[in-house]
């Protein structure tokens, strides 16, 4: 069982960061993150040392602040398990945004794209005139 989030952040008084996750928010991407984590078993045992939620804690906490890696604070995991989970993400493309189409279209001639962080936040939408080669163009 991990013991990072309650012991580590129970002695900084468990108080979370800005950047933290939601409830909501894990609830989204937790799955994503449990099915990487199955494919890529820990050598520190099944689970691992540090809860999933707390790497990505302290991803998003770097990347709001833009802090260097040594100087997340000491209530996150090390920077050498973050960075691992970071750089490994990055490698696999599990940070990357996707790009979906709008699979329930109800309006014609119209194709609607979003982007998306991992997180299945939006960060872009594009609504363009859609082609299609059957339909002449007067």
């Amino acid at each position: 069982m991990p013991i990072f989030r309650s012991v580590l952040r129970g002695q900084s008084g468990g108080k979370p960061y800005a950047s933290d996750l939601s409830d909501e928010r894990w609830a989204l991407i937790e799955p994503v993150v449990t099915a990487w984590k199955a494919a890529h078993p820990s050598v520190s045992g099944p689970q691992g040392r540090y809860e999933m939620r707390e790497i990505v804690n302290a991803i998003l906490f770097q990347s709001r602040t833009g802090c260097q890696w040594s100087l997340l604070p000491h209530g996150l995991p090390p920077r050498s398990a973050v960075m691992y989970y970071y750089t490994a993400w990055r490698k696999d493309g599990t940070d990357k945004a996707t790009t979906g189409r709008d699979a329930a279209k109800k309006v014609p001639g119209r194709t609607r794209g979003l982007a998306v962080d991992v997180l299945g936040l939006v960060i872009a939408v594009v609504v363009s005139g859609s082609f299609d080669p059957r339909q002449r163009h007067r």
